[in-house]
């Protein structure tokens, strides 16, 4: 997995934490997606459209992971997040986390604790 397709991973993990996908969070997305700012610049951001294609298709494999044992979850993400560090600014991912889980007017516990254990994992406040 490149690291487009790891930061789209977060992301929709950011989406489907709390146990349902609004369109507003995904519009977050969509548009975060085609603008984020990567280690590589030669990489090629993806279109809306694609950006959507890629949630559409990756999206159930994504909600297996999440809602699966706890244990493989964190293991998953701390290896993402591992990935991650070094190829975009971990500031700026927690951002677009926070703009994901405020988009549909509710905060839920889930997301919360998502990006709480992101920001301990990269030793944020």
């Amino acid at each position: 997995m490149g690291e487009l397709d790891d930061v789209m991973t977060l992301l929709a993990i950011g989406i489907v934490a709390d146990g349902r996908i609004a369109n507003e969070e995904v519009t977050v997305f969509k548009k975060a997606i085609t603008q984020i700012k990567l280690s590589n610049s030669e990489i090629e951001l993806p279109t809306e459209e694609a950006a959507i294609t890629w949630f559409a298709k990756y999206q159930q494999d994504i909600r297996s992971i999440v809602f699966g044992p706890q244990s493989t979850f964190e293991n998953r993400l701390k290896g993402l997040l591992d990935n991650l560090s070094v190829h975009i600014r971990p500031d700026a991912l927690i951002h677009i986390l926070q703009m994901i889980s405020i988009a549909d007017g509710e905060v839920h516990s889930r997301e919360t604790q998502l990006i709480l254990f992101i920001k301990h994992h990269w030793h944020m406040k």
